[in-house]
């Protein structure tokens, strides 16, 4: 069922975003990196000379064939023990999981987007690119009956992701602040996104909420607190 799908190919088109070659630079260990792209493929070699040749590439795909380039050379010259993640492997794709979560964190309104495909599958489709190489670990390919066919680690990484935001909601509680300390972001971001994915907000009792005023021993200024109690829909 389409409508129940979500299904990312190249970056310009639709949640292309999702893709490890949508142009959202990467800070890591101190350094910038172009696409997630280009730092998972860095992520496989343990040589920091490699890493900086790969993280250089201009582009994406640049940073893919680079690597190709590379590995072709360290298996003539004897030395491919420098490349210390086996690709598909367990470390691999823990690596493709790390990536996906800094880029989630470093760009704030790709949060927005993933939570906006909250009840459906994500697919990496590369139907179009076929059956050879990794298209079936890391996709999987839309059958003519409509089935899909292949692994689809990436999207199920995604999917893994939002999973763990939806289920952070269901325990979140929040005391009312004032503008007295100074907030310098909304502290109702979390409740705006719950309520929008359908969750029922509750006002607790104040009887015994206090807020703690820093630099002092006491608690004072009794404050409305929140909390996300339950699910009005049956989707997530």
């Amino acid at each position: 069922m389409e409508n129940n799908e979500i299904r990312f190919t190249k970056v310009k088109l639709p949640y292309g975003w999702l893709g490890n070659m949508a142009p959202f630079a990467i800070d890591y260990d101190g350094k910038y990196w172009r696409t997630v792209e280009a730092l998972f493929q860095a992520l496989r070699f343990n040589d920091e000379e490699i890493r900086e040749a790969i993280r250089k590439e201009p582009s994406p795909m640049g940073a893919k064939f680079k690597v190709k380039s590379i590995v072709k050379e360290l298996t003539a010259a004897g030395q491919l023990h420098k490349r210390s993640v086996e690709p598909l492997s367990k470390q691999d794709v823990d690596n493709m999981e790390m990536c996906i979560r800094l880029k989630l964190e470093q760009h704030p309104s790709l949060r927005k987007e993933l939570l906006n495909t909250v009840g459906k599958t994500i697919y990496e489709d590369t139907t179009a690119r076929g059956r050879k190489g990794t298209n079936l670990f890391w996709g999987a390919i839309k059958k003519d009956d409509g089935t899909w066919e292949g692994q689809n680690v990436l999207g199920n990484l995604w999917m893994k992701v939002r999973d763990e935001i939806v289920e952070s909601y269901k325990a979140f509680t929040l005391k009312e602040k004032s503008a007295k300390f100074s907030l310098s972001e909304d502290p109702y971001a979390r409740f705006k996104e719950a309520y929008n994915l359908g969750y029922d907000i509750a006002v607790l009792s104040t009887e015994d909420m206090k807020w703690y005023i820093p630099n002092t021993v006491k608690w004072d200024k009794p404050v409305k607190c929140y909390k996300i109690i339950k699910l009005k829909t049956s989707n997530i």
